[in-house]
């Protein structure tokens, strides 16, 4: 066969140069190409060493040598020998897959893009074409490029309509950019189609809570939970405490609330939002002490403003004034917004007991 000749030919003019073969660089791509094929990648790469040491000018030799050891899973040795492929050859369409694929492999996310960009614009190989549009828009949404996330994973979509990890990807894409509508029609087509997952459930609540349909959201997040198994519990309930905060149901956005802290969320938001839940139901101790918790983590203004008013309603003026003097350092505007409250509350004939601790 075409192996066994190749091999004869090899063994002949190595009796009569030693080390090095010197044969026609078809023979060497040849060879190594019908190697590569078979599997026996470690004889092809030690045919392809000597193939390049006398033909360093060939971009296929180096390509070959680069795709025997990606195959090897040897991303160092496979991005070095193609990208000395690419200097010769740019315009090799399954090299810059190649090559955009290692980067990929090693989660360089800004050359993998770049090469298989340029992969496409080269007539890449038609079967890489899926891989291609998954990378890219992978690549794209953690880059934070999320146009162009969308616009590959739509193109992926059409190749594979049922990729899971592709739906997740537009998801979050679109609703990062803010196309809830679109993100509930996509969601909602896909769990019909039994394309499902907790990112899909998760991403499919969150529009529904930005599109003001609370009651949708916890469906949706309740789902997710259910999916999760207790992995991503601190998002998860966080989302489905604000979506019954805005449905007024504060003892059971209180309870998420207090799941999600269980699980590790410790944001200063999430205890603002804690407060203003305790609030509602003029439980003030415990939402004095959820935005303490929030400033220890984070001071802000505001927040200062919202403990001072907690204060000056549960008849507290000295703590009141307190955050007043905090304010005046902080936001003059606001220091003034909690005095007028304070002078509001407690004349000055007013004498008010600040025992509340």
């Amino acid at each position: 066969d075409a192996i066994s000749e190749y091999k004869t030919a090899f063994e002949l003019a190595k009796k009569n140069n030693d080390e090095l073969v010197s044969l026609d660089k078809v023979v060497y791509t040849d060879y190594s190409s019908s190697l590569i094929k078979i599997g026996q990648l470690d004889e092809a790469i030690d045919i392809l060493k000597k193939g390049v040491a006398y033909h360093s000018d060939s971009a296929q030799l180096y390509y070959n040598l680069a795709l025997a050891y990606a195959q090897k899973q040897d991303i160092k040795n496979a991005l070095t020998n193609g990208l000395k492929s690419y200097e010769l050859n740019p315009k090799n369409g399954d090299l810059c897959f190649l090559i955009g694929h290692a980067f990929f492999s090693e989660k360089n996310y800004t050359d993998s893009s770049k090469y298989n960009e340029e992969a496409l614009k080269s007539n890449v190989n038609p079967q890489y074409q899926a891989t291609l549009f998954y990378e890219l828009a992978f690549c794209y949404f953690t880059l934070n490029e999320y146009d162009n996330s969308i616009k590959y994973v739509k193109y992926l979509l059409k190749l594979i309509p049922d990729h899971l990890i592709g739906h997740q990807i537009l998801l979050e894409s679109l609703n990062i950019k803010g196309k809830h509508k679109e993100v509930i029609g996509i969601a909602t087509k896909a769990i019909s189609k039994m394309v499902d997952s907790l990112t899909i459930r998760y991403n499919l609540g969150l529009a529904y809570f930005r599109e003001g349909r609370y009651e949708d959201a916890v469906g949706q997040i309740k789902v997710a939970i259910q999916y999760s198994k207790g992995d991503h519990s601190m998002y998860l309930h966080r989302a489905l405490g604000d979506s019954y905060a805005m449905l007024a149901k504060y003892n059971d956005a209180i309870f998420a609330y207090q799941k999600a802290v269980e699980s590790g969320e410790n944001s200063p938001e999430l205890w603002s939002n804690l407060a203003c839940c305790y609030k509602s139901l003029n439980d003030y101790k415990n939402a004095i002490k959820a935005l303490k918790k929030s400033i220890s983590i984070k001071s802000e203004p505001q927040v200062h403003l919202s403990l001072g008013q907690l204060y000056v309603d549960a008849g507290k003026k000295k703590s009141a004034l307190k955050q007043y003097e905090i304010l005046k350092n902080l936001d003059a505007e606001k220091a003034q917004i909690l005095r007028a409250n304070i002078d509001s509350r407690f004349p000055q004939s007013h004498k008010v007991s600040d025992s509340i601790k």
